[in-house]
C-alpha cells in the first residue's frame, strides 16, 4: 500500500488517456522506447541471479543503466527534436543521449545506495 508507484498504477487510465491525445509522431517514439525498455527490464525480472545477488559487473551495471535511463535519454532527445526544441544533429550523436540518461541513473543509484542496500536491492556492481 505504501509503494511509491502505486498511485501511478491505480490511475493508469489517466496515462492512457493522455497518450491517446499525443501526435502520432510522439506516440511512435513513446511506443518504441517503452518496448525497448520493457524488453530489457523483462530480462532482469527473469534473471534469478540478478534478483538474488544484484549487479555483478561494471558491464552489467552499464547495461542495466541503459535500459532504465539511457533509453529515456534517447526518447527525450527524439521528442525534443520532433517538437523542434532540439537540434536534429543530436539524433546523429546517440552517445550524448545515452550518457545523459546514464548520468541521471547513476546519480540516483549513488544517492540511494544505502536505502537500496537496506531494502535488499543491489545496483552497485560487486566488481567495484
Amino acid at each position: 500500500p505504501e509503494e511509491k508507484d502505486r498511485e501511478l498504477l491505480v490511475n493508469f487510465k489517466v496515462v492512457v488517456e493522455e497518450f491517446k491525445q499525443q501526435k502520432p509522431e510522439y506516440k511512435a517514439i513513446i511506443k518504441d522506447i517503452c518496448n525497448k525498455m520493457g524488453n530489457g527490464m523483462a530480462d532482469y525480472c527473469l534473471n534469478a541471479e540478478f534478483n538474488e545477488k544484484g549487479v555483478d559487473t561494471v558491464a552489467a551495471y552499464e547495461l542495466y543503466c541503459h535500459y532504465v535511463a539511457g533509453l529515456v535519454g534517447e526518447g527525450l532527445t527524439r521528442m525534443f527534436v520532433e517538437s523542434n526544441f532540439g537540434n536534429p544533429a543530436l539524433l546523429d550523436r546517440p552517445h550524448l543521449h545515452e550518457s545523459m540518461g546514464q548520468f541521471l541513473q547513476k546519480t540516483n543509484i549513488i544517492r540511494d545506495v544505502r536505502e537500496d542496500f537496506d531494502d535488499g536491492r543491489k545496483f552497485w556492481p560487486r566488481e567495484i
